[in-house]
């Protein structure tokens, strides 16, 4: 290509130029599968959170990667992935982490408990009912408010428009107060009047009477929301900012998530192709909702008895021992294929060709339950430490391996068990004794294992505080 015609456009072809005049250089090996330092730092406080799953949080960061990189596909949700694996695994709760990760709260997910769907007449719980229908009236939780709420708030709570709002309720707060004081003053005339009948005084005083009861709800609503910064508003309230200040402090990430996608209808699971191809839903209610800035999760279990089946010694929902000499690609690599193949089987061509990534997460071994069952007592020490009576705990290791001997007979249920272990033989025993004031401020619990065989059980040690200025 002569030189006169590329100079023609010099924008345009400024690359193609500079190609052309630059002297050539060796290539330069890249490696694959880096993360940036944005996404190592999310890898690594997601693998925190979630044990013995580092294939699917790396797959979740690496969709990541692609918006802020700005190469993934703008009229598309930021990734669709669909996560499969036995029950207990993590695949529910990588949704939430990855919401508080990015969102500020494990809560801030739009979660479709997509056994709500399970027949075609029940979709409208979820999409909606038509003008004249019955339920016309009740929100989808698919409105683009309820979606972009969560980061909404969180971008809200961070700009100087709330500022602004706080020193709207004092001024709303010193005027209800004005008002309130006029209404007592009125009511109080009104008992002197002699010219009113009776009747007409009460029906007066009445209504004057519930004036300053609305009043002093507004009060009281406005000093709430003072006291906790905005952050304590009801959905109403924080509607009525979107609608004021959305369109300035957009658009909103989103996290959200379709729990056991297997169990809709497959005409529920339809309507979401335009959501995958466009980024766009239509609601029953005839809003649309955009979901170009949504991480959608849809959770499976469908291949779970065939992952297990394979897994040698067929320990359900764990991974035995015998397979930790396999390499892990090679597992992982087997584990997918068995997914792959049982989600064909299962959802629709062109369900499963609307996928961004597919997720298979592994079965649990005794070394990540461990970790799991040690996560939650950290995190039960934690909630101890800010109770109304801060006390400490040390659970021994024999205990550990007591809880986790007894969740290893249940597999099916995955890490839930633990938690259920820890709720049911931990945390009554600490309440009861809090509650009782058999502990103080500043003690430490100790939590050791008695007995022999068949017959051990747990016992609860204090040492006391002998700190009294603590």
């Amino acid at each position: 290509m002569p030189k006169e015609s590329i100079m023609e456009d010099k924008w345009k072809n400024r690359i193609l130029l500079d190609n052309l005049e630059r002297p050539k250089s060796e290539l330069v090996p890249l490696s694959k599968g880096v993360l940036s330092a944005r996404g190592t730092k999310l890898f690594n406080v997601l693998q925190g959170d979630i044990k013995g799953q580092e294939k699917a949080v790396r797959d979740v960061v690496r969709a990541l990667e692609l918006e802020w990189s700005g190469l993934r596909e703008f009229n598309k949700p930021i990734s669709v992935i669909l996560a499969i694996g036995p029950s207990g695994t993590g695949k529910t709760h990588l949704a939430r982490m990855l919401a508080k990760h990015l969102l500020g709260s494990s809560d801030a997910i739009t979660r479709i408990p997509c056994e709500a769907a399970n027949e075609r007449h029940a979709v409208s719980d979820i999409l909606g009912a038509p003008p004249g229908y019955i339920g016309h009236g009740n929100p989808s939780p698919l409105t683009q408010f309820n979606i972009d709420r969560f980061d909404f708030m969180k971008k809200f709570l961070q700009s100087d428009f709330a500022t602004k709002v706080m020193i709207e309720l004092r001024d709303d707060i010193k005027r209800s107060e004005e008002l309130k004081s006029e209404k007592e003053s009125e009511l109080n005339d009104l008992k002197k009047n002699t010219k009113m009948t009776e009747e007409a005084k009460g029906q007066k005083e009445e209504q004057l009477r519930d004036e300053i009861e609305d009043i002093d709800t507004n009060i009281e609503e406005a000093k709430r929301l003072k006291k906790n910064s905005l952050s304590a508003m009801t959905d109403q309230q924080a509607e009525v900012l979107y609608k004021k200040y959305g369109h300035i402090l957009g658009p909103f990430l989103s996290v959200i998530l379709f729990d056991e996608i297997e169990k809709a209808d497959e005409y529920f699971r339809k309507m979401l192709y335009g959501v995958f191809d466009e980024g766009i839903l239509r609601l029953r209610s005839g809003q649309v909702t955009n979901l170009r800035n949504s991480i959608i999760l849809l959770t499976s279990n469908v291949g779970e008895s065939e992952i297990r089946d394979r897994l040698s010694g067929r320990r359900i929902g764990f991974l035995s021992a015998a397979n930790k000499s396999r390499g892990v690609g090679n597992l992982d690599q087997e584990m997918y294929e068995i997914a792959r193949e049982a989600a064909t089987r299962f959802f629709e061509a062109p369900f499963l060709g609307r996928i961004s990534i597919l997720s298979v997460f592994r079965p649990l071994n005794r070394k990540t339950m461990m970790e799991i069952l040690e996560l939650k007592l950290r995190e039960l020490k934690q909630v101890l430490v800010e109770t109304k009576v801060p006390v400490g705990l040390v659970v021994d290791g024999a205990v550990m391996d007591f809880l986790l001997d007894k969740a290893m007979k249940y597999p099916d249920e995955g890490a839930r068990v633990l938690e259920r272990r820890v709720t049911e033989k931990i945390k009554p025993e600490l309440a009861a004794l809090i509650n009782a004031g058999s502990i103080k401020r500043g003690d430490v619990i100790h939590v050791k294992l008695s007995g022999r065989g068949n017959k051990k059980d747990i016992t609860f040690f204090n040492q006391p505080n002998l700190d009294k200025t603590k």
